[in-house]
């Protein structure tokens, strides 16, 4: 060992001061042998080796010193690191442990030494262990191994195991140095996981299933419904067909992937010129135009649109040829309807014209008969003549009723606002005969004002109020109110429509008659008993139908009766000319 410096060892410096002095010796001569300088220099170099004695336990103390904090920072990081550390033998007794390892197993640090760490290892894992300390033994190698402790109360915990072998001593002896974390909220986070893994795995597993039976299923719909569909990518290209489309243009599906609705081997470029901005580009709403199929023929079909959120579109396409074909017969049959009514109507015109004259003739010389030869006519023949005059006259009434009824369709004038009190008071006007010889009333209350015509909102109210007034009890006098109301749609502060009721006291009906009572010369009681040629209500059933309106009647005989003709509000011009014949 060499001091500080370069001095030579202790040792030496003794064996050389025990040769000068000769104390090894007990020599006495050896202080009389020593020249004083010689003396002199001996003491002086044992003077400067006190020095540097002193100067090295100083140091030495030092560094005592410093070792004793490292060992103390060593042991105080040994004793609270996080992590549980133990030493045991090649045959599992522990020698050594920190207090991080006795708190983890919850008992004292000095209880554990002397004691085999298998003791703290749960029984079923005791297998694990015996295993990682053999195979460290074998190849001197650092392993880890995960097993369960157990704690003093009992309770186990997940803990990994890192161990070393350590060799110490000349001897070759050997010791286990193990570091134990706790991971048991690992293991509780990777068990959650798993089976958080395992939940999905099933999920994935069970909408996979789903999406194949989706897919089976949707393909199954396309393929067997009947209308032609086709997916277009972003991009405009093809990508599906159904088998209709496929059976109606004339290609097998697979060929169909790359060949649009409109694009058969050779379009027709008008067709396609057509078409091609609409199918790929177009907005929802049905299209319809000539689709090109495979064998050159065409088709009349109609096409609508949806865009899908990445840009793809879904044309949905039916045949329309039978729709157009019966289009066809029947605008064909509906112009020769149209041209059918109107001689029809030139004819009831003609016709009820041409019977005027005839009649006119039948009723003068019928006059003629009785004023200038009545004293040569039997009462026979007076009787018969009399006869032919109330013939001729119910001829005539007939003929103005056909005419009437047809004018409903056939007149016509334009819409205007029509005050319907005022046409009730202008068709008590023209009842003013009739209530006088009846005797009786008519009460008319506030009534609205529709969209309609004048003329023929007169004849409605005078149609109504005319059979109340003329179907009355025998012996009384009747009374007939006419009053409004309104029709609103839910949560609506305005009236959509008017329902407009003539009330009687009269004889009432049967409503298991309510259909018969609005046919043309449909009468419910004999041609004696009451005038007319019943023809009035069917007229009010044309003018409300015209009107966009309906009307209808309650009744039970000998209870009077109410009629309700409902009407709208509003009424557009195209839908009021519609309402008859061209």
């Amino acid at each position: 060992m060499k001091t500080m410096k370069g001095t030579p060892a202790v040792s030496e410096l003794r064996q050389r001061a025990e040769e000068e002095l000769g104390i090894a010796a007990g020599s006495a001569e050896l202080s009389s042998e020593m020249s004083p300088e010689k003396m002199k220099e001996l003491i002086h170099e044992l003077q400067v080796h006190q020095i540097e004695l002193k100067m090295q336990n100083h140091e030495l103390r030092r560094i005592q010193e410093e070792l004793e904090k490292t060992r103390d920072r060593y042991s105080h990081l040994y004793d609270f690191s996080p992590v549980g550390y133990v030493t045991f033998t090649e045959k599992g007794i522990i020698d050594e442990a920190n207090l991080h390892l006795a708190s983890m197993l919850g008992v004292e640090r000095s209880t554990l030494v002397g004691k085999p760490f298998s003791r703290f290892v749960l029984r079923d894992d005791q297998d694990t262990f015996y295993k990682l300390r053999r195979r460290l033994l074998e190849t001197d190698e650092s392993r880890a191994s995960e097993l369960r402790l157990v704690k003093k109360d009992g309770h186990a915990f997940f803990a990994n195991l890192q161990c070393m072998v350590v060799r110490s001593g000349g001897d070759g002896s050997r010791s286990i140095r193990g570091a134990v974390s706790d991971i048991t909220e690992r293991r509780r986070i990777a068990d959650a996981l798993q089976e958080a893994r395992n939940g999905l795995e099933l999920q994935v597993a069970e909408r996979t299933k789903e999406l194949s039976y989706e897919k089976e299923l949707l393909r199954t719909i396309l393929d067997h419904i009947p209308v032609m569909i086709c997916l277009f990518d972003p991009d405009g290209e093809v990508k599906v067909v159904n088998s209709h489309y496929a059976d109606i243009v004339g290609w097998e599906a697979e060929k169909g992937e790359n060949t649009g609705p409109a694009e058969a081997p050779k379009p027709d470029p008008a067709i396609l010129e057509a078409s091609r901005p609409h199918m790929p580009h177009g907005e929802q709403g049905w299209e319809d135009f000539i689709l090109r199929t495979k064998h050159g023929g065409k088709l009349e079909t109609s096409w609508a649109n949806i865009r899908l959120s990445d840009g793809s579109l879904i044309a949905i396409g039916i045949d329309i040829s039978e729709r157009k074909r019966a289009d066809e017969k029947n605008r064909l049959y509906l112009k020769r309807l149209e041209r059918s009514n109107k001689e029809l109507q030139d004819f009831v015109f003609a016709a009820s014209h041409d019977l005027q004259e005839p009649l006119r003739k039948i009723h003068s010389f019928g006059d003629l008969l009785i004023m200038e030869f009545n004293d040569f006519i039997s009462e026979e023949g007076r009787d018969y003549l009399a006869r032919m005059q109330d013939a001729a006259a119910r001829m005539r009434n007939l003929i103005n009723s056909l005419l009437a009824y047809s004018r409903v369709t056939t007149h016509r004038r334009p819409i205007l606002q029509v005050d319907l009190g005022e046409a009730a008071s202008e068709a008590l006007s023209n009842l003013s005969v009739l209530i006088k010889e009846t005797k009786g009333s008519v009460q008319v209350g506030e009534l609205p004002t529709v969209g309609g015509d004048r003329v023929q909102m007169i004849q409605l109210f005078q149609n109504l109020m005319g059979n109340a007034l003329k179907f009355h009890k025998k012996g009384k006098s009747p009374r007939v109110q006419v009053y409004a109301r309104e029709i609103r749609e839910e949560g609506s502060d305005k009236a959509d429509a008017y329902e407009i009721c003539v009330e009687d006291d009269g004889i009432g009906f049967d409503e298991a008659y309510l259909s018969r009572i609005f046919s043309p010369f449909k009468k419910l009681h004999g041609r004696g008993e009451y005038e007319g040629a019943g023809i009035g209500l069917a007229i009010c059933m044309k003018i409300a139908e015209r009107h966009h309106g309906r009307i209808t009647a309650t009744s039970s005989p000998g209870e009077g009766a109410i009629f309700m003709v409902t009407l709208p509000r509003k009424i557009r011009d195209k839908m009021f000319e519609e309402a008859g014949p061209g």
